[in-house]
């Protein structure tokens, strides 16, 4: 190539190389304000023993040495923005410290719509404005407290989901139990005309409904309208 395309390859490559410095930098600036997890009691209490094991809890994969992960870094510079280091379970508001490894607390993270309470943090996913939520082990899977369903009394299943990451959908649309949380948020017509067999992220899409046409989050409800939860 031409002295010229060299020099402005080298020039991209030096933005690149001053771009990472910036990110390792910033990420060891993070960790400093955060937990170091000292032990699993808590997933201990809460899991029986089978489900003690990476696919069930997030656990810290070692590429890059550790230090990069998408889910993990957006997290975790999102609290620090926000002088977080401590987040509320939604359901039960237990305190939950955030640490600076997998698995990122002992519960898992989730991003909504709604600020369902005062300790959800509000970020920028993708352009769009949404709250960081964090539900406890202990609420997921029904060790602390069942969660039920306001209107059907059906138990809601937690424990489907992986603990210590983060879903970047709302964990509480999946699977609907029942037509009153398929309503329309409009005309409350139902916006599904029959059981949907999909991912967990795909109930909580935007929805046209079949009757008045509205698009919306139709089955993305305010979690503690939609949600009683009992102590254990």
């Amino acid at each position: 190539c031409s002295c010229k395309q060299f020099h402005y390859i080298f020039l991209i490559l030096m933005e690149c190389r001053e771009f990472l410095q910036f990110c390792l930098i910033d990420v060891s600036e993070w960790l400093e304000h955060l937990t170091r997890r000292s032990d699993y009691h808590a997933f201990l209490m809460a899991l029986p023993k089978q489900k003690l094991n990476p696919y069930h809890i997030k656990m810290e994969d070692e590429t890059y040495g550790g230090n990069y992960d998408e889910n993990r870094n957006f997290v975790l510079s999102n609290l620090t923005n926000h002088k977080v280091h401590t987040v509320q379970c939604l359901l039960c508001l237990r305190s939950l410290p955030v640490y600076d490894r997998y698995p990122l607390i002992d519960g898992t993270f989730f991003l909504s719509i709604h600020k369902s309470h005062k300790s959800a943090v509000e970020i920028s996913y993708n352009g769009d404005p949404r709250f960081l939520c964090a539900v406890c082990v202990g609420c997921l899977h029904g060790y602390s407290a069942k969660v039920l369903c306001t209107y059907c009394k059906e138990e809601w299943q937690g424990d489907l989901f992986q603990l210590g990451t983060l879903y970047s959908f709302d964990i509480f649309a999946a699977n609907p139990c029942c037509t009153k949380r398929t309503e329309c948020n409009t005309c409350t017509a139902n916006v599904l005309k029959s059981k949907v067999e999909a991912s967990f992220s795909w109930f909580a899409q935007q929805m046209e409904c079949p009757e008045c046409g509205d698009l919306d989050y139709h089955l993305i409800k305010p979690h503690l309208d939609v949600f009683k939860i009992i102590s254990n």
